[in-house]
């Protein structure tokens, strides 16, 4: 449960941190370069991040424990 808060804290942080980008370039970025090492979920698998609908919004998530992208642990943001 500790691993999953963290995550979930994780994707938070990184959550508002695009938003910020978007207010100031009216788009997300390309990728997570800028977080560098801030982009790693609680069970240190890199997080899953997609640009959609020509960069006005975005998918972040963390494959969780699993490991498996699209599978029922995964953790989301609300995005």
């Amino acid at each position: 449960m500790k691993i999953n808060r963290a995550t979930t804290n994780r994707l938070h942080w990184i959550s508002k941190f695009l938003e910020l980008e978007k207010a100031a370039t009216n788009e997300y970025p390309y990728n997570l370069d800028c977080y560098e090492y801030r982009t790693m979920d609680g069970w240190k698998n890199p997080l899953i991040y997609e640009r959609i609908n020509d960069g006005k919004d975005y998918v972040l998530f963390s494959v969780g424990k699993d490991q498996i992208p699209y599978t029922d642990d995964d953790v989301h943001t609300k995005n």
